[in-house]
């Protein structure tokens, strides 16, 4: 396969990907799943070179299948970035009650994204404990490298255990 040059003009990777392979990555429909989850990862920057504020929204289903049925990203800037969070957290939580399913938004808390996730937690939409209709908020520590944490999903997805549902972020999510 032919080498592709990443951002930055360095570190050529194969474009078949180094550590998922494209083959691993199908869509299919989504089977029933009673919890969903929506991870954040914060990366507060407007710049075209910078990381994206990405949220994953993710069930574990049947056979330990790890169906991942939107990834939403952006690049906005802290203010901005909280409304978009909060949008799609209004969104999510609609859908899950309307399907009769719990949900839960998890958001990376290290160091100063903390104070994101402070800020979140004073929204009236969430709450750690999911009191009345609020959402569930749970901050997480990383405990590891991005590329560690990934190790799971990427054993998942060699081994036919991942799952994407069909949508227009598939492309994106996939080319990344």
């Amino acid at each position: 396969a032919e080498p592709k040059w990443d951002s930055e003009g360095a570190s050529p990777t194969l474009a078949e990907g180094a550590f998922f392979q494209r083959e691993w990555l199908k869509t299919e429909q989504v089977p029933p799943c009673s919890l969903w989850v929506r991870f954040w990862d914060f990366a507060t920057t407007v710049k075209k070179t910078g990381d994206f504020t990405c949220g994953a929204l993710c069930a574990m289903g049947p056979n330990q299948v790890l169906y991942v049925k939107d990834v939403t990203r952006f690049r906005a800037e802290w203010p901005e970035a909280h409304n978009m969070i909060v949008d799609v957290t209004e969104s999510d939580a609609l859908r899950a009650r309307e399907q009769g399913v719990r949900y839960v938004v998890g958001a990376e808390s290290n160091s100063s994204q903390y104070a994101f996730v402070q800020q979140l937690m004073r929204h009236s939409l969430f709450d750690p404990m999911g009191e009345g209709m609020k959402v569930p908020l749970w901050p997480m520590r990383a405990s590891a490298d991005k590329k560690e944490r990934a190790s799971g999903w990427a054993a998942l997805a060699r081994n036919g255990r991942f799952s994407m549902a069909l949508g227009a972020w598939n492309q994106d999510f996939v080319a990344e």
